[in-house]
């Protein structure tokens, strides 16, 4: 859980998104956290030059989401949604 609550401090996660974000099952949880170490480590590589890009991409509305925020995908489809971001940004890194 400490993964968590790095990225949500640096993400500026309030404690209603980081509840959510805890109350998956343990197995659940585990493969949540590795999404959000995987996406924290894609945004220090698109954004290497500009914290506060990288840590507000979360919290910003996206196109490629329906216009929703990443992190709101991540909080409607837990794992799912985060291995969503991570695919996105994984595409991005590579072009």
């Amino acid at each position: 859980m400490a993964a968590i609550d790095e990225i949500a401090q640096k993400w500026g996660l309030n404690a209603a998104q980081v509840a959510t974000l805890r109350s998956c099952d343990e197995s659940s949880t585990a493969s949540l956290t590795m999404q959000l170490l995987q996406i924290e480590s894609l945004l220090s590589e698109l954004f290497p030059q500009r914290p506060k890009l990288r840590d507000a991409w979360p919290l910003t509305p996206n196109r490629a989401f329906e216009g929703l925020k990443p992190i709101e995908v991540v909080l409607s489809d837990g794992r799912d949604g985060a291995l969503r971001i991570r695919k996105y940004l994984l595409s991005c890194a590579l072009t």
